[in-house]
């Protein structure tokens, strides 16, 4: 498992759950600006781990396929 994964699969329900709506924000009401929340503070722990993310839509779909996982694989 990456290291992307690793810090995701971390996150909390409710962490998800807000990053949910950040990432609906982000894509549809806010024309593609990234509030400041859950999504760019895990964007940043993996940075510190991996280095510079230049596309944020690979962290987005795996806090997106890990919100799937929990409903669909419990």
């Amino acid at each position: 498992m990456g290291s992307i994964d690793r810090v995701v699969k971390g996150l909390s329900d409710v962490e998800l759950e807000k990053a949910f709506h950040e990432v609906k924000d982000y894509r549809f009401e806010n024309e593609n600006v990234l509030v400041d929340g859950v999504v760019r503070s895990t964007i940043r722990r993996i940075e510190e781990v991996m280095g510079k993310i230049g596309d944020p839509h690979i962290v987005i779909n795996s806090i997106l396929y890990e919100i799937a996982s929990r409903k669909y694989e419990s």
